[in-house]
C-alpha cells in the first residue's frame, strides 16, 4: 500500500468516528444547555487537564456556562494551562462539586473509558440523569455514554477534542487559548512525538502552532521546571531502584512510600520515569510502581506487539492502551513487588 493510500484509509476510519449523526447529536444536546459541566479522570494529566480546559476555552467562545472540574490535584507543571483559574477539584469540595454534578444538564467525559475512573466523583456522575457525552481514545469504553466518540487510534484526547471541534464547525473556536490546551495533551501523551503519533497527529500539531501555539514555549512550560528533590528522586530511581532483567527485555521500577519521602515527593514528580526503563537497548517492557495515597500506583510501558493492556486488566483491573496501561494495588508494596516480578517471568 501506498502512502497516498494509507493516508486515505487513515482519514476515513477517522471520520467513521466523528459520524454526521454523533456529532449533531452533540450539536443538539450542546444547543439546549443551558449548564455543561467537563469531567476528567483522578490522577489528571496533561491529556485530561489539556482537553478539559480545551474544550472549556472552546465552548466559552459560544457563551456556554460551563464548568469543569477534576475528582483531585494534578502536577504544578500544568498549573499555567489557560482556564486552569476555573478548574475546581472535587477532592475536599465535595459538597459543592454534588451540586454542581446535579445541576448539570449535559456532561462532557473526557480522557476516560469508565466513570469508576473518576474516583469519588463516579456515584454522582452514575445518579445523574444529564446525558453524558464521551471523547476517549482508551480501549472498551462502558456503555453508559449518549453518545461516544470513542477512537483508540487518536493519540491523545486533545487530539479528539480538536478533531471534534474542527467537524463540528467550531473551528473558529481553536484561538489561542484553545489551542494551547490542546496542543498539552498532544506534547505529553506522545511523549513529546514519540510514541503514538501519525500522519493526522503531526497535521493536528500543525493547526494547533498555526493558531497560536508558540511549541518552545509550551516545551519549557511543561519540561523544563524540575526541582531539586526531582531530580535526586530520579537519579536515586535509576541508580539505586531500577531493575534490569535482560534476559527477560524487561525492567522496572519500585518505591516505596517511604522512598518517596526521602525526596519530599509532589505530584507529577514520578511522571515519565516509566519511560527511562523502556528507553534500555533491547527493553520491550517497562514497569513503575510507586506507592502513593494509600495504595501502588503502577504504569506499564512496551514497545512492539507487547500487550501491556492485557496485562494491566488480568492481573490489576486496569487497563489503558495496547503499549502504554495503569492500574492501582490494594494489595500493599511487597506483595505488589512480588507480582510484577511473576508479571516479568511469565510474560517478559
Amino acid at each position: 500500500m501506498d502512502a497516498v493510500n494509507g493516508l486515505q484509509l487513515f482519514l476515513s476510519a477517522m471520520e467513521n468516528v466523528y459520524t454526521e449523526g454523533r456529532i449533531n447529536r452533540i450539536n443538539e444536546l450542546v444547543a439546549q444547555s443551558s449548564s455543561i459541566l467537563i469531567v476528567a479522570h483522578r490522577s489528571p494529566d496533561g491529556d485530561a487537564v489539556g482537553s478539559s480546559l480545551g474544550l472549556y476555552n472552546a465552548l466559552k467562545e459560544e457563551g456556554k456556562q460551563v464548568d469543569v472540574w477534576m475528582p483531585d490535584d494534578f502536577a504544578p507543571n500544568l498549573k499555567w494551562i489557560p482556564g486552569n483559574n476555573i478548574l475546581r477539584l472535587y477532592d475536599g469540595a465535595e459538597k459543592e462539586g454534588n451540586e454542581v454534578i446535579k445541576s448539570a444538564d449535559l456532561i462532557f467525559c473526557l480522557d476516560f473509558n469508565t466513570l469508576a475512573r473518576t474516583g469519588g466523583m463516579a456515584q454522582m456522575l452514575t445518579q445523574s440523569e444529564a446525558p453524558k457525552v464521551l471523547i476517549d481514545h482508551h480501549l472498551n469504553p462502558d456503555d453508559v455514554f449518549e453518545v461516544q466518540l470513542s477512537d483508540t487510534s487518536a493519540s491523545s484526547t486533545c487530539e479528539m477534542v480538536f478533531n471534534f471541534l474542527t467537524h463540528s464547525d467550531r473551528a473558529n473556536t481553536l484561538t489561542g487559548d484553545a489551542a494551547r490546551c490542546l496542543y498539552v495533551g498532544l506534547v505529553t501523551d506522545t511523549g513529546s512525538f514519540k510514541y503514538a503519533v501519525s500522519s493526522e497527529t503531526h497535521h493536528v500539531a500543525s493547526e494547533l502552532i498555526a493558531a497560536g501555539v508558540d511549541s518552545t514555549e509550551l516545551h519549557g512550560l511543561i519540561f523544563d521546571v524540575n526541582s531539586g528533590d526531582r531530580l535526586q528522586l530520579l537519579g536515586f530511581a535509576l541508580s539505586e531502584k531500577m531493575v534490569h532483567v535482560p534476559e527477560k527485555k524487561s525492567a522496572y521500577i519500585a518505591l516505596s512510600a517511604e522512598d518517596l519521602a526521602r525526596f519530599n515527593y509532589k505530584k507529577g514528580y514520578t511522571e515519565g520515569l516509566v519511560n527511562w526503563g523502556l528507553s534500555i537497548e533491547g527493553v520491550q517492557m517497562a514497569i513503575l510502581a510507586s506507592e502513593k495515597d494509600g495504595c501502588v500506583k503502577i504504569s506499564f510501558r512496551s514497545k512492539g506487539d507487547k500487550d501491556v493492556n492485557v496485562i494491566a486488566k488480568e492481573y490489576f483491573g486496569g487497563g489503558g492502551h495496547k503499549n502504554a496501561a495503569g492500574a492501582r494495588s490494594d494489595k500493599g508494596y511487597a506483595p505488589t513487588v512480588e507480582i510484577l516480578k511473576e508479571i516479568i517471568e511469565k510474560h517478559g
